[in-house]
């Protein structure tokens, strides 16, 4: 028999951060590692998140009470359109989500998970106006917003032409 075989291969630990993670995603794109977030969230603030992994157990990270929003429907309320969101427990890899943390996080680690490169949009459509919720994991360095909306700390949506950090979600309006 060959011992070796029952040795758990140690997996490898990468570091995921609010720039540029295309090459950390391309070269570890569906693989089980160890992930390092490099990311702050102060408890009572909404924020969008983007994850490269899914994230089952929310709660252990962001406190008892965090609140994750997907985003579900876009109706027509008079001369307005409104974004509906759905409260869900868990972040899957690549989706673009809103969060109400419980506690400050001044980054995480998370253990055997599996990364993906790939975001996934969530797109709804009422009447003309189409809006896009994207996923953002990973930032260019000249990549800009333009024509797209960042939610603020005041849970407005702005448009910029700045550059958006990574592990973070666009509302693209069309």
């Amino acid at each position: 028999t060959d011992w070796r075989a029952s040795v758990p291969k140690k997996l490898a630990t990468v570091e995921i951060t609010e720039s540029d993670n295309s090459s950390v995603l391309t070269t570890n794109n569906g693989l089980n590692v160890n992930v390092e977030v490099q990311r702050q969230f102060i408890a009572g603030n909404l924020y969008t998140i983007a994850l490269p992994f899914a994230l089952n157990d929310v709660e252990t990270v962001f406190g008892t009470g965090t609140i994750v929003y997907e985003y579900a429907s876009l109706v027509q309320v008079g001369g307005e359109v409104v974004l509906n969101f759905n409260i869900v427990n868990s972040l899957v890899a690549g989706k673009p989500y809103l969060i109400a943390p419980t506690k400050d996080v001044n980054g995480f680690s998370i253990q055997n998970v599996i990364l993906t490169n790939t975001p996934n949009n969530i797109t709804f459509t009422v009447g003309k106006t189409t809006i896009t919720m994207e996923a953002i994991l990973s930032v260019e360095a000249n990549a800009k917003t333009d024509g797209r909306y960042w939610l603020a700390a005041d849970k407005y949506l702005y448009n910029s032409e700045n550059t958006l950090p990574a592990l973070r979600a666009l509302f693209n309006v069309s």
